[in-house]
């Protein structure tokens, strides 16, 4: 009895004391496309398992936030069903007041503990985790797993992230060093003060220990990336606890699960497709779950975010099951280098050589954010050819699945994303990108589950854009849409028709192609 007490006691301060820290200190919540249910069936469906459509699906987010990431997803699916609960009231007011102000009725938030969601909420068909395994006590990190497996159904999915070992030991000094400077406290002016403190003192350690210098220093650079929030509550908080991977696997073995795969695609198939790191650990005889601890001491692996499963996995992937699928890929195609064919997504240059792989990216680039069909991309890929039987044919798709994702340019889902290639005559801006600009938030939520950042002197112009108006709608309103903003040393206001013209199409095209358009 005194033990059941205990846990309980041990409970309710663990949830009062970080309920208490995130209401002081809210974390910044954002669309996370790698745990989106389409994002996670696509990558289970080659694998071999068969997940619930995630538009007709059940999805709970443990620690939700302000609804950042889940909202989308229910205004996206509107008969599906979604449940996000977290422990801090005042993130949960937020998360309500959106979602009234949305007019979404298919999403509940409730300012509950994961033990609090019992058998009346029913079976979950993705359970979403991100960003709290490794941060709250060991009896929750049992009760999230044990959640996975009574409370989500048959053929469901769970998303968890953790930090991991061995990264996590280079990281660990700093993290207890900021713990000390801080004396226990994590609000902003906290984290301020403790990261001008770390720098000043790390100037003080002896050039006699350079490597311990050295593995320092880096840990500081990598964490004063982050921002404060971020900071508060990966370093200075009671609770972060790394894992190495087998330690994870042993935990799912307890509670009846099985690992599927990373959530994140270039995770497990950069690895895959590495020939000669993979030769190597065949050579050492692991299983499938060994050979992910074996990577992730050779990679020096520091955060994963897991795909669980309550069947059994064989870890085998099936390229051809991906024609069932629909992609997009944001890349641009830049032209031919020495026989190569460039492509540039962002900062990052991808070069191959093979013609077909080239006809299916061309194509799928003709289609903007709203993508294609795998099917779809494979009949442009194989213009001139002919297949001399199915099996010739499904190995020419496997071939192209595989070098479409071994180039890291291309994103897979179940089904077509809800977005527009075209400009209509009255634009209209997703309603949660809408919100979030009218709220002079920093990123907008576009139609894949990604945040596009825009311009403080144009947010109030993407905004005109609701599905009411129409461009001359917009230019006979520029009064009340600029002040002081300038473009160029030249007050937008002030612009020309011809000028105001140029900017509103540019900003369309921007909109159109960063898939933020459902009208």
């Amino acid at each position: 009895m005194q033990n059941k007490q205990g846990m309980a006691e041990e409970s309710t301060d663990y949830k009062s004391e970080l309920a208490s820290s995130y209401d002081d200190l809210q974390y910044q919540s954002q669309p996370i496309w790698k745990t989106h249910p389409e994002n996670m069936a696509a990558l289970a469906h080659l694998y071999g398992l068969d997940p619930v459509l995630p538009s007709k699906a059940k999805v709970i987010e443990i620690g939700c936030a302000t609804g950042g990431n889940l909202l989308p997803m229910a205004m996206n699916n509107p008969d599906a069903l979604f449940v996000g609960v977290d422990i801090s009231e005042q993130q949960i007011l937020e998360a309500v007041k959106t979602k009234q102000e949305l007019g979404l009725k298919n999403i509940f938030f409730l300012h509950k503990g994961i033990e609090e969601v019992d058998e009346e909420f029913g079976l979950f068909d993705y359970v979403i985790c991100h960003g709290v395994f490794s941060w709250v006590p060991e009896h929750v990190q049992e009760q999230i797993l044990e959640f996975c497996n009574t409370r989500m159904s048959a053929n469901g999915l769970a998303y968890v992230s953790y930090n991991t070992f061995p990264l996590w030991h280079h990281r660990m000094p700093m993290l207890k060093f900021m713990r000390f400077i801080s004396k226990g406290k994590s609000d902003i002016a906290t984290v301020s003060d403790t990261m001008s403190k770390t720098k000043m003192f790390l100037n003080a350690i002896s050039s006699d220990t350079l490597s311990y210098k050295t593995s320092f220093i880096g840990a500081y650079e990598q964490a004063s990336k982050f921002p404060e929030y971020y900071l508060g509550h990966e370093y200075l908080e009671d609770y972060n606890k790394p894992f190495y991977f087998n330690e994870i696997s042993d935990l799912l073995k307890k509670y009846g699960l099985d690992y599927v795969a990373d959530s994140e695609w270039q995770r497990n198939f950069g690895r895959l497709f590495n020939k000669e790191l993979n030769d190597k650990v065949e050579s050492y005889g692991a299983d499938r779950l060994e050979r992910e601890q074996l990577f992730d001491f050779i990679e020096g692996t520091g955060f994963r975010s897991s795909l669980f499963s309550k069947q059994k996995v064989l870890g085998r992937v099936d390229f051809n099951r991906a024609k069932d699928l629909y992609l997009y890929s944001s890349a641009s195609y830049k032209g031919q280098n020495n026989g190569r064919y460039e492509w540039k997504q962002g900062t990052s240059l991808i070069t191959f050589d093979d013609r077909f792989t080239q006809n299916a990216l061309s194509f799928l680039s003709s289609k903007g954010p709203a993508g294609a069909s795998v099917l779809q991309v494979m009949e442009a890929a194989s213009q001139g050819l002919e297949f001399g039987s199915h099996e010739q044919m499904d190995q020419f798709i496997a071939d192209i699945v595989r070098n479409l994702i071994k180039t890291n340019i291309c994103v897979f889902r179940v089904n077509p994303a809800l977005c527009v290639d075209y400009i209509s005559d009255k634009p209209m801006l997703n309603p949660v990108a809408l919100g979030q600009l009218k709220k002079h938030e920093m990123e907008s939520t576009n139609q894949l589950h990604f945040s596009i950042s825009v311009k403080s002197e144009f947010r109030k112009l993407f905004a005109m854009f609701d599905g009411t108006r129409t461009p001359l709608d917009v230019q006979e309103n520029w009064g009340d849409i600029f002040s002081e903003e300038m473009l160029n040393g030249k007050k937008i206001k002030h612009f020309s028709s011809q000028e105001k013209e140029e900017l509103i199409g540019k900003v369309l095209s921007s909109m159109k192609r960063n898939a933020m358009l459902i009208g």
